[in-house]
């Protein structure tokens, strides 16, 4: 068990191992549910984070050591899952949120767990280690930083885009002799592409008019 468990680690330091370049434009979290670094490329100030959790509703705990501390679960409205939630609080007296995660001037890859808050750098970094447990398997996950609502001061909503990640899921292989090894695989499903360019614009109306002529015509010799 521990042989495969260090192959499915390996496997996953290997998808992150992507050059720097590849990393800055399509990855911006590092790690795993459990265990993960996220930077925040949102072009502001964020007021916190959100996993979607799909498959499990069963959370055993999660990382604090962040500016945002313990976190708030809640069910999907489908009930087959739920949300874990890292928020700031909002001052009443003045008007604010009580902390925030910066934005991120100049992004890099990180180790998976180096945005820990006491790090050097933290404070001004606009990166954060979270992570969360849970008792079953996990099908799908979804992170999104949370950002002020521009209509309700004091209120949080997510981010227009979803946090760009390998989101592996883990698949348990019983050996096929006793005695041999367990083999662990991660897939990794592909993000949805969007839907491909309007190859034509808006429509367009046009009438057309038909006149009839009865008269016979002559033909002219013009030699």
């Amino acid at each position: 068990m521990k042989q495969a468990t260090t192959r499915a680690v390996w496997g996953l330091m290997a998808l992150l191992a992507a050059p720097s370049a590849i990393l800055a434009q399509q990855v911006t979290m590092y790690g795993s549910l459990s265990n993960f670094d996220v930077i925040n490329d949102t072009g502001q100030p964020t007021y916190g984070f959100e996993i979607e959790i799909h498959g499990s509703a069963s959370i055993g705990g999660s990382f604090s050591w962040n500016r945002y501390g313990s976190t708030q679960v809640s069910p999907t409205p489908d009930g087959n899952g739920v949300y874990v939630r890292y928020m700031a609080q909002w001052d009443n007296v003045n008007q604010r949120f009580s902390t925030a995660t910066p934005l991120a001037v100049h992004p890099t890859a990180t180790n998976g767990h180096q945005c820990v808050m006491g790090t050097f750098g933290y404070d001004t970094s606009g990166c954060e280690h979270f992570g969360v447990w849970t008792f079953s398997n996990v099908s799908t996950t979804t992170y999104r930083w949370l950002v002020a609502d521009a209509n309700t001061p004091g209120q949080l909503t997510t981010y227009g885009s979803a946090v760009a990640i390998p989101a592996p899921i883990w698949i348990i292989v019983p050996p096929a002799a006793p005695g041999e090894a367990v083999q662990i695989l991660a897939q990794v499903d592909p993000p949805i592409p969007p839907p491909p360019a309007k190859l034509f614009g808006e429509a367009q109306w046009m009438k057309t008019y038909k006149t009839e002529n009865d008269r016979r015509l002559a033909w002219m010799n013009c030699w």
